[in-house]
């Protein structure tokens, strides 16, 4: 892709980014259903995507996402699994936890001085197939998504906080005896 395609490309993508982030969240009744999924979770694994180069250059770890992010959930009351604890129990039908993936990545426009970021929380839940129970699969129950823009990292920080503890409201909406 020649530069000036390149450049053109990335103004449409910074442009609709904009008017996404301007505009009301379309589904917001429809998500609000969403919260149910978490009703009754005892236990949380919490992992960090891997990052892209750029998102790394810009100064993000996966290991200060995870750190800050676990320490949130335990401040609200939610229990927090080791990697190797979350292993051992998934395979149980029984006991009641998910995996919360934390996804992160930016791209910055140098000519413009404009940084883009997507930010998700999504959190995967053993599912039973109704066809076939005795197929489960590990599927996207809740997610919050946050698209945008910005010219200081600070920002982005402050939306990956501002995205986890969206994910901690519904989980305390869900599962008020855990407060």
């Amino acid at each position: 892709m020649s530069n000036s395609k390149c450049i053109w490309f990335f103004q449409i993508v910074a442009f609709l980014l904009i008017f996404i982030g301007s505009t009301p969240d379309l589904h917001a009744e429809e998500l609000k259903g969403m919260d149910v999924t978490l009703e009754g979770l005892r236990s949380i694994f919490v992992q960090v995507a891997p990052l892209n180069s750029e998102t790394k250059e810009k100064g993000f770890s996966e290991q200060e996402i995870l750190k800050k992010a676990e320490q949130r959930m335990r401040n609200a009351g939610i229990k927090i699994l080791e990697e190797e604890e979350y292993e051992r129990l998934k395979g149980s039908r029984r006991y009641p936890l998910a995996r919360v993936d934390l996804i992160m990545a930016v791209k910055e426009i140098e000519d413009k001085e404009i940084i883009i970021f997507d930010i998700q929380v999504q959190v995967r839940q053993v599912a039973f197939l109704a066809r076939k129970p005795v197929i489960d699969i590990l599927a996207p129950t809740w997610e919050k998504r946050i698209l945008g823009h910005t010219n200081s990292l600070s920002v982005i920080n402050k939306e990956m906080a501002k995205a986890v503890e969206h994910f901690i409201e519904a989980y305390s909406t869900a599962n008020p005896e855990s407060r």
